[in-house]
């Protein structure tokens, strides 16, 4: 099958092609002269290209990108430097609670020994008699005391009276 008859193919191509059946372009700018054009004329009208519009890729000046990169570097450096900032309080906010922990445990220690020295028993005898006018009871003979004024004449206000006259009462 030649070029020439292919329906994809709507140009004649001379020579040989790098990649058979390719699609050919044909630019704005070309010129053939008349006398090589009207050599070959068959009466089929000429091939004229549309204008294209160009679709250059967007340049971006060197200055540009410099200020970009620059003000990207900042943001970036200014993130940082907050987030060492608020490492920093962090570390110091641990810091001073293992401090206070390190403090109350001391405190602890302290208030352990000044409670085990209190109740020995020469210290609680030195207070009693001290403190509170106690005398030491060896030797001594107890004396029994017998209070009714103390207690409730009636078993009425008692309080196990009350729960038996709970049980009794449906």
């Amino acid at each position: 099958m030649s070029l020439a008859r292919n329906p994809n193919m709507p140009y004649v191509t001379a020579g040989r092609q790098k990649s058979p059946y390719e699609r050919m372009n044909v630019r704005s700018h070309v010129y053939v002269p008349d006398a090589d054009a009207h050599a070959d004329y068959d009466g089929r009208p000429t091939y004229t290209a549309p204008v294209k519009a160009r679709h250059e890729a967007m340049r971006i000046s060197m200055k540009t990108v410099i200020v970009a990169v620059t003000v990207a570097l900042f943001i970036l450096g200014m993130l940082y430097i907050s987030a060492l900032s608020k490492r920093a309080g962090i570390y110091k906010e641990g810091q001073s609670i293992y401090n206070e922990i390190q403090t109350l445990d001391r405190e602890i220690i302290v208030l352990k020994e000044q409670i085990a020295k209190a109740q020995e028993p020469n210290s609680l005898r030195y207070e009693a008699s001290q403190r509170l006018g106690m005398i030491n009871s060896e030797g001594k003979e107890p004396i029994e005391i017998y209070a009714p004024e103390t207690r409730p004449g009636t078993a009425v206000h008692s309080l196990a009276a009350g729960q038996e006259r709970a049980l009794q009462h449906p």
